[in-house]
């Protein structure tokens, strides 16, 4: 199996990933959090005019060591945004605005709509799948501002650029298994309700699929390519991870680890490569 990670929330706590897939017998490789990029740049005193040059190189930068990208922009200001990219002039002069606030409080948390979406079409662009987060989350996210159904022009403008994994996606399952259906490069995960909703887990993940029909990202179907992402972490696997890790639960770092491997297995998403 493969264990993708989203380092770049509280990265520096996490277990180092070559012991995770030691510790997980799992490959595992790294997803860029385009946010957390422009808060770097930020922090590295990037100036406004240098700004869509320095996240360009910083993402062509991450291309080796990843394979893909992640938006957290339900939290930073909501999925219903403009679904044209910005350009240069329009994200020079949001940076300078940003910037300024990030140097007058010292806090580099990125909410600006423009300098979002500016990061995330730099994604879409070099052809990696982006994951998405929608549905539930933290007590900072607004639920109706992360419903994926907001999202739709956006996804008919990146058709046929890059693979769009909706991450988590409840209550809003049945909705992203609908987007699933409709756009040939959407698929869906449900991972994070499924460690949530306990024995309903089954319903959610099986509501998904319906509504996905012969199209659904969790099979391949004749008619359609295999899905870059089939992210469920079914009840037995997380059986499967919790038995192989109980072994190593003697010590505080196997705990840590443990539960390293638990966290990962909500962020992070089996990879199949397209034909």
């Amino acid at each position: 199996g493969t264990l993708l990670v989203d380092t770049g929330f509280r990265g520096g706590s996490l277990l180092d990933l070559a012991e995770l897939a030691e510790l997980a017998v799992a490959r595992v490789e790294t997803i860029v959090r385009l946010e957390t990029v422009a808060e770097d740049l930020a922090r590295n005193g990037v100036s406004a005019a240098a700004y869509p040059g320095a996240f360009r190189d910083a993402v062509a930068a991450a291309l080796p060591a990843s394979v893909g990208f992640k938006t957290v922009l339900a939290y930073r200001g909501g999925l219903d945004i403009d679904p044209e990219p910005p350009t240069d002039a329009e994200a020079i002069d949001a940076a300078g605005r940003w910037l300024a606030s990030v140097e007058g409080t010292g806090q580099a948390r990125l909410t600006d709509p423009v300098l979002l979406r500016f990061g995330i079409w730099q994604a879409v662009r070099t052809g990696r799948p982006l994951q998405v987060h929608t549905g539930f989350g933290d007590s900072d996210l607004d639920m109706h501002r992360a419903d994926p159904s907001l999202l739709t022009p956006f996804l008919r403008r990146t058709e046929g650029l890059s693979p769009v994994m909706l991450l988590h996606t409840y209550p809003f399952h049945r909705t992203a298994g609908y987007l699933a259906q409709m756009f040939g490069h959407v698929h869906v995960d449900v991972g994070l309700a499924v460690h949530h909703t306990g024995v309903a887990s089954e319903r959610i993940t099986s509501g998904a699929a319906v509504i996905s029909s012969t199209v659904s990202p969790f099979m391949r179907n004749p008619t359609r390519k295999p899905p870059i992402c089939a992210g469920v972490a079914w009840p037995v696997m997380m059986a499967c991870m919790t038995a192989r890790m109980s072994s190593l639960a003697r010590s505080r770092r196997s705990v840590t680890a443990r539960m390293a491997v638990g966290m990962s297995m909500v962020q992070v998403r089996c990879i199949k490569q397209q034909n």
